[in-house]
């Protein structure tokens, strides 16, 4: 089964402002750059995903080898791709050349903030897939991070129709548009549930400015 998804963002301030790397309240002069810029940015986006499930017979050994070890031997994953589109990255090259560089980092951050709450949303789509056939679901994996080698993409490529979504790899396995993310979710019986599909429980960098 493959499914399309179309999810309109919801530009939540604290992600954004995760992202452009404040904790807490920004300057004023942020503050009303992001607020102006958000109405451009919705514009803008094109947010799209496509996900599918399939079982360990559809993936060959040296796809299985490529697995992340925690989900190597369950019974099903889940692979999904999400991106944003490519006006945006448009967008960012034209403020960056225009000398307006903090409104060319917001306008990153917002297209960064709007691929990762569609990657959550599809995330959990999964998950409930997952549940209401009785089955767990492991956090989300993605090429090339937590011990999911980048040579993952492949897989994932090989089997959703990403062209459809205006999505490509590069010869070194880059998805373009850039506000792209791609990701794999292994779904089983024998599975310990993850706290959420992109949490950050068990990773070392605790000093990470993008821990959840």
């Amino acid at each position: 089964m493959v499914e399309f998804t179309k999810i309109e963002p919801t530009f939540r301030e604290e992600e954004v402002l995760r992202y452009l790397g404040y904790g807490g309240r920004p300057p004023r002069m942020v503050e009303g750059r992001l607020g102006a810029l958000v109405g451009v940015a919705r514009g803008l986006l094109r947010p799209r995903a496509v996900w599918g499930v399939y079982g360990r017979a559809e993936l060959g050994g040296k796809e299985l080898a490529v697995l992340p070890e925690p989900i190597r031997g369950v019974e099903l994953f889940a692979l999904a791709l999400c991106t944003v589109g490519d006006r945006v990255d448009d967008e960012i090259r034209a403020l960056a050349s225009e000398g307006k560089g903090a409104e060319a980092l917001i306008m990153d951050a917002l297209a960064t903030a709007a691929v990762s709450e569609l990657a959550e949303k599809v995330a959990k789509k999964i998950r409930g897939w997952a549940q209401g056939r009785g089955y767990s679901s492991s956090r989300a994996f993605e090429p090339g991070v937590g011990g999911f080698p980048l040579a993952g993409q492949r897989l994932i490529f090989d089997r959703l129709p990403a062209g459809e979504l205006g999505v490509s790899l590069t010869g070194d396995l880059m998805m373009r548009p850039r506000k792209s993310l791609s990701f794999l979710i292994g779904i089983g019986k024998d599975i310990a549930e993850a706290p959420g599909p992109f949490s950050c429980a068990g990773c070392r960098k605790g000093a990470c400015p993008f821990r959840r």
